[in-house]
């Protein structure tokens, strides 16, 4: 009965900060994933034509997925999937006939009712200086809720970031849109 008014209550990524890795549930509208056809609160992929040898030369695909709802110990939290930092395996990885091309393809997936680790990352840019004083560089951060199918471990995620969020700038905009 505790554990549930304590879901109930909110909290937000600046009080999580200071709790280190935790365990999370996700919940929200959910979504079939195009290749590996499981239900996603949140999905994204990336292809080639080329074989599987690195995500380097892989093209985006299409990120589907808004805000769902993060369950902790310390409370429930609504964000938005531009906020998070996703460490997770691969949903499928495979060859595959799309739009009459064969393509390599990797896709990610959040499932709901799944359990994750979590931990709360401060992500930090450098916008360049004024006109008057162009050798002071504005410094930015931003909170970011990293997500991982394995335990953190020192405070580092035992999996690489997806690939589509490696060239995310600071305010939580990727360099797609």
């Amino acid at each position: 009965m505790a554990e549930t008014k304590q879901t109930n209550r909110t909290v937000t990524l600046e009080r999580l900060a200071r709790r280190g890795a935790f365990r999370v549930d996700l919940e929200g509208e959910s979504h079939t994933a195009p290749f590996s056809r499981r239900s996603c609160i949140w999905s994204d992929w990336i292809y080639n034509t080329a074989e599987i040898s690195s995500d380097n030369g892989f093209h985006y695909g299409e990120r589907q997925g808004g805000s769902f709802l993060v369950k902790t110990e310390f409370g429930a939290l609504e964000i938005d999937s531009r906020r998070i930092q996703p460490y997770v395996n691969a949903s499928f990885q495979g060859k595959v006939i799309w739009n009459c091309r064969e393509l390599v393809v990797i896709e990610y997936c959040l499932e709901p009712g799944r359990h994750y680790f979590a931990l709360v990352e401060t992500l930090t840019h450098f916008l360049p200086g004024f006109r008057i004083i162009p050798f002071l560089h504005r410094r930015r951060t931003a909170l970011r809720l990293a997500l991982s199918d394995c335990a953190f471990v020192d405070g580092k995620p035992g999996l690489p970031l997806v690939p589509t969020f490696r060239g995310l700038t600071w305010d939580g905009r990727d360099s797609r849109s």
